[in-house]
Formats: structure tokens, C-alpha cells, sequence
């Protein structure tokens, strides 16, 4: 049994922890109490301020994209319309700069040509188009090009602009050719074919900060138009008509712009150019060659029938 000393020593200490734990219980809500009135006047004096502040903030960065996104529509249209091809080399600045300059334009629309003529020289001047071609350099693509694309830009800015047309023009289907692959006879309609696996099938974003389908309009409604001898003209860039003779006022420094800045967009694209991209386009224009041979082979079996008729008769 224990003695008295010590059931005297666990009392006393019983006492002094329950004296401590009623200490505790009085100190701690107060303290608790503390707290919460320490976070509130935080709360008024900085944590709400600075939470309207960034929802302000949010809200304007949401308008900001909102209207940059329009600018964007608005500024592909308007190169489309003048003429030149929709790239988007341009910084975003100077892109919402052209948007805002046409939608507030209070002259006749039409005149807002020497506006749009004038910024794309002034914005891709030889020191850009310098470094445009130091960019080529370095892209395998084109290494067995480059001579010539060196002397375009060279051409470009030593101003004889009748130079620089009619060789970067071809150099866009060699290096959409390269680009996929393809061997043997290419025509127009392959042509097409590959331009759309390039810039519709390869890049389905709906986005306005994708220009490929505009591009594409670009290439096939300018580059690829129709043309006819005798008949007007009905592109400045239009490849048939440059390179069958059929047009000779091309030696334009605006023209020569265009030539240049898309070629360098259809070069930009192909790095992106997805495998199974490819291969589907490869298995596009095999389909059509097998077609194209089958009505070949049908049509001469046909002549030949005819011509054997004509004997026999």
C-alpha cells in the first residue's frame, strides 16, 4: 500500500494540473477570439482590395483577348482583301493596329490600299527580310535551295523586285512536294491535294490565332487562279499567269513582298506537318493517279475500239 507522503504528492499534482487545464480553457477562446479579429481587419484592410483588384485585372485580360481575338479576324480579312497574304509575323501591336485602322478608316475602304502598301514596306524592310533569309539558312528543307532564295531576298532589296516573282514562286511547290514526299508527275490537282493536308487537315483549331485556313484561301484563290492567254489577268500573283508568260507587270516591290512572305508561311507550316498527315495525303494522290491512269487506260481501249470499227466498216 502506499504511504501518505505519497497520496499527498499525486493529489497536490491532480490539483495543479486541473489548475492548468481551467488557465488553458480561459486563455485559448480568448485567444481564438484574437485571431479572428486580427484576420477580419486583414481581410477589410488587404485580402478584399487586393481580391477586387485581381478580379478587375482578370476581367480586363479577358476583354483584352476577347478584343484581340476580333482584331485578329478583322486584320485577316483586311490583308486578304488587299492582297497580301495573311501571316502572322506580324506583332500583335501592329496586327490590332491594322484592325483598328481600317474599322475607324472614314474614307472610302477601297483607298485604304496605300495604307496597308505602305505599313507592309515599311514593317518587312531589308534589315527584316535580312534576317528572314539568315532563318533559311538554318532549315535543312531548303538547304539545296538556298542559292537561289539568297539571291531572291538579295534581288528584293537591291529593288529589282522582276527577279525575285517568277523564282520564289516555283520554290513553294518544290518545298510543299518535299515536304510530303511525293515523286514522279505532280499537277495542279495533286498540287491542290497536299496544300490542304498542309493547311486544313494538319490544324483543325478553330481558333482565330490560326491563319492556316485563311492561308489556304490565300494560296488557292491568288496563287492558283485560273488563267487563260488573251484573257485578263486576274491575280497580281497568279502562278500561271507569271510563269506562262501571261503576265509581266510583277516587278513590284508590293508583289514581290507577298511572293516572299508566303513562301516563308508555307515553310514555317511544314515543320508542324503530322506523320499520319503525310500519309493520308500520300494515299490521296495515290488513289487519284491509280484513277487518272484507270480513265486513261478506258479512253484508249475506246479509241482503239473506234478505230477498228472505222477499218471494219
Amino acid at each position: 500500500m502506499f504511504n501518505n507522503d505519497f497520496l499527498r504528492l499525486v493529489r497536490e499534482q491532480l490539483a495543479y494540473t486541473r489548475k492548468q487545464i481551467s488557465i488553458a480553457q480561459n486563455v485559448v477562446p480568448s485567444y481564438i477570439q484574437k485571431m479572428r479579429n486580427d484576420y477580419a481587419q486583414l481581410h477589410k484592410q488587404i485580402i478584399s482590395p487586393l481580391t477586387k483588384e485581381l478580379r478587375n485585372t482578370f476581367q480586363k485580360i479577358a476583354k483584352g483577348i476577347k478584343e484581340t481575338e476580333e482584331d485578329v479576324k478583322v486584320y485577316k480579312t483586311v490583308m486578304m482583301k488587299f492582297g497580301y497574304p495573311p501571316c502572322g509575323t506580324i506583332d500583335t501591336p501592329s496586327l490590332r493596329s491594322i484592325a483598328q485602322h481600317y474599322n475607324s478608316y472614314s474614307g472610302n475602304k477601297e483607298n485604304f490600299q496605300e495604307f496597308i502598301d505602305e505599313f507592309m514596306i515599311d514593317y518587312y524592310d531589308a534589315p527584316t527580310l535580312q534576317e528572314l533569309s539568315l532563318m533559311w539558312e538554318e532549315n535543312n528543307l531548303i538547304t539545296k535551295r538556298m542559292p537561289l532564295l539568297r539571291n531572291a531576298i538579295k534581288a528584293h532589296n537591291l529593288r529589282m523586285f522582276e527577279l525575285v516573282v517568277p523564282s520564289v514562286i516555283p520554290q513553294l511547290e518544290g518545298i510543299i512536294i518535299d515536304a510530303f514526299g511525293i515523286d514522279k508527275k505532280v499537277n495542279e490537282r495533286i498540287l491542290k491535294i497536299l496544300l490542304r493536308y498542309l493547311l486544313l487537315e494538319n490544324n483543325k483549331s478553330k481558333s482565330e490565332y490560326n491563319f492556316d485556313p485563311s492561308m489556304y484561301t490565300y494560296y488557292k484563290n491568288r496563287v492558283l487562279v485560273p488563267f487563260e492567254h488573251g484573257a485578263g489577268v486576274k491575280s497580281d500573283i497568279s502562278r500561271h499567269a507569271i510563269l506562262h508568260g501571261g503576265d509581266t507587270d510583277f516587278g513590284k516591290e508590293t508583289i514581290s513582298l507577298k511572293v516572299i512572305l508566303l513562301f516563308n508561311y508555307i515553310l514555317e507550316s511544314i515543320p508542324e506537318l503530322k506523320e499520319e498527315v503525310k500519309l493520308a495525303a500520300r494515299q490521296e494522290v495515290r488513289r487519284y493517279r491509280n484513277s487518272l491512269n484507270n480513265n486513261h487506260s478506258k479512253n484508249k481501249n475506246n479509241r482503239n475500239k473506234n478505230n477498228i470499227r472505222k477499218r471494219t466498216s
